[in-house]
C-alpha cells in the first residue's frame, strides 16, 4: 500500500486499551493507513486494580486472575506475562482453523520467521523478557492517546460516543475495539446496554503437579521439554491433553542461581538464602553455561515435575453489577484432574521412571489468568469469534475463545483480529 493510499483511510476509529491486544490491534490499523484514537486508563504501567479502582470481589476458591492477572495502563499486562505463543491449530473447527490460517502472520509480526512443528508435542515460543512488551512493536506516528477511563458507549447519529469516569465525551467514531481485557470489556458491554443480564458465566485453566521426577531426562512420551534457545527466546513444548489441557514440566525449581536468574530477569520468584548446595550450584552453573553455548537451557535432571493444566470443567461466574466472581473448582474438574494422573502413573511405571506421586489438593489448585468463553446461563456466547458485538463496536479479548484447551489462549486473539483485518479490508 503507497503513502498516498494510506491518507485515504478516513474511518475514525478507538481502540479502547493498550495492552497485548489493543497494541497490535493499533499497530496492524496504522500499518493499513488509519488513525486510531487509543484510551487507556494512564500513561503509567504496571498498574494494579487497587491503583485504578476496578477491584473484583472474589467468592469460593481462591482465583488470582482477578488481581495478579490484571495490569492497567500502557502496556497492560505484557510487561508481567509469560511471553508463550502457543496456538490452538490442532482441531478443524472453524475457530481453530483461522487461527492455522494467521498465526504465521502473527509470528511475523514478532519478528518470528519460523514454522511451528507440532509432529512431537506442541510447539511454542517463549518470547526473551525485553521483547515482551508490545510497546516494542507499536509505532506511534499514527497513534492519538487519551488517558481516560471509558466506562461505557453510547450511539449518536449513527456514530459511537465514549463516555469517561471523568465524565468527558468523545465524539464521532465510525469504529469501536475494546481491546482492554476479558473482564473490562464485559463491564462497558453491560454499562453499554449490550449484555442480556448482569450475571455471565467463564472458564480458566486449573494447574496442579501430578509428580516428581527424580534422576531422569526431562522426556516424557518421546517429547523432550529441554527448552532450545532460538528466535529472540525459547523453544518449548506441551503435550496436548484430550484437548482439555497440556502437560508441562516445571525445573531447576531446586537451584539458588536458577532462582535468582529468574528473579532479575522478571522479579517474581521468592529467594531464601538458606540450605544452599555449593558444589551442586558450581556443576549446575558449569552445565549451564555450557549448554548455552550449545542453544538449549540446561534442566537438572536430579529433580522436575510434571504439572498439568486443565480447562475447568464447570463455568464460574462474574456478577457485573457487584463486581463479584463466584469461582470454585467443581467435582468433575477434579475428577478429570485425578484420571489424568492415573493415566500419567500408568506410563511412568512402565517405563521405568523413579517418582514420587503428589496429593492433588483442592486448595493448592491455582487458575492460569486464561479466563475464556464468556457466556450467558444458556452456554450462548456474548460475543461470537469474529469480535462484532453491535453495529461496528468489537470486543477483542480472551473472553470471545470458545476453548482454551492446550494454549495460552492470548496469543489467539491475535489471530482473530487478523481474520477481521483480511475480511474488512
Amino acid at each position: 500500500m503507497s503513502t498516498g493510499e494510506k491518507k485515504l483511510r478516513s474511518e475514525k476509529i478507538a481502540v479502547i486499551g493498550l495492552g497485548l491486544v489493543g497494541g497490535y490491534l493499533v499497530q496492524r490499523l496504522s500499518e493499513k493507513g488509519y488513525s486510531v484514537d487509543v484510551f487507556e486508563i494512564s500513561n503509567s504501567s504496571r498498574l494494579t486494580e487497587f491503583d485504578v479502582e476496578k477491584k473484583i470481589n472474589i467468592i469460593g476458591d481462591e482465583y488470582k486472575a482477578a488481581s495478579q492477572g490484571r495490569f492497567f495502563g500502557l502496556g497492560g499486562t505484557t510487561h508481567d506475562w509469560g511471553g508463550q505463543l502457543v496456538f490452538l491449530d490442532q482441531g478443524n473447527s472453524r475457530f481453530e482453523k483461522i487461527i492455522k490460517k494467521h498465526k504465521k502472520k502473527v509470528l511475523n509480526f514478532f519478528g518470528l520467521k519460523i514454522k511451528l512443528n507440532n509432529k512431537e508435542g506442541v510447539n511454542g515460543v517463549w518470547l526473551k523478557s525485553s521483547k515482551r512488551s508490545i510497546l516494542n512493536y507499536i509505532d506511534k506516528t499514527n497513534l492519538n492517546f487519551y488517558e481516560e477511563n471509558v466506562i461505557s458507549l453510547k450511539k449518536n447519529n449513527a456514530l459511537w460516543t465514549l463516555q469517561t469516569k471523568s465524565l468527558k465525551t468523545f465524539n464521532g467514531y465510525d469504529k469501536v475495539f475494546l481491546c482492554c481485557g476479558a473482564f473490562e470489556n464485559c463491564s462497558i458491554m453491560y454499562e453499554s446496554g449490550f449484555l442480556e443480564n448482569e450475571k455471565v458465566f467463564f472458564k480458566d485453566h486449573v494447574s496442579t503437579p501430578l509428580f516428581e521426577i527424580q534422576n531422569m531426562k526431562p522426556t516424557i512420551k518421546n517429547v523432550d521439554f529441554t527448552p532450545i534457545l532460538k528466535y529472540n527466546g525459547m523453544l518449548t513444548k506441551r503435550i496436548n491433553y484430550k484437548n482439555k489441557g497440556f502437560i508441562s514440566i516445571a525445573f531447576n525449581e531446586k537451584i539458588f542461581f536458577f532462582k535468582l536468574l529468574k528473579k532479575l530477569l522478571y522479579n517474581n520468584e521468592n529467594i531464601q538464602f538458606k540450605n544452599i548446595k555449593i558444589f551442586k550450584e558450581i556443576k549446575f552453573l558449569f552445565l549451564f553455561i555450557l549448554n548455552l553455548f550449545l542453544g538449549r537451557l540446561f534442566v537438572d535432571r536430579s529433580f522436575w515435575r510434571i504439572i498439568i493444566d486443565i480447562e475447568k470443567q464447570e463455568f464460574s461466574s462474574l456478577n457485573l453489577s457487584s463486581k463479584t466472581i463466584n469461582w470454585t473448582v467443581d467435582k468433575s474438574t477434579k475428577k478429570e484432574l485425578n484420571n489424568a494422573q492415573d493415566e500419567m502413573e500408568n506410563f511412568l511405571v512402565s517405563n521405568g521412571y523413579n517418582y514420587s506421586k503428589l496429593q492433588i489438593e483442592s486448595e493448592k489448585l491455582v487458575d492460569c489468568y486464561h479466563p475464556v468463553a464468556f457466556s450467558y446461563a444458556n452456554k450462548k456466547m456474548l460475543v461470537d469469534i469474529d469480535g462484532k458485538i453491535f453495529d461496528n463496536v468489537y470486543n477483542f479479548s480472551t473472553g470471545i475463545l470458545p476453548f482454551a484447551s492446550y494454549s495460552n489462549p492470548s496469543v489467539n486473539v491475535l489471530c482473530l483480529i487478523e481474520e477481521y483485518l483480511n475480511l474488512n479490508e
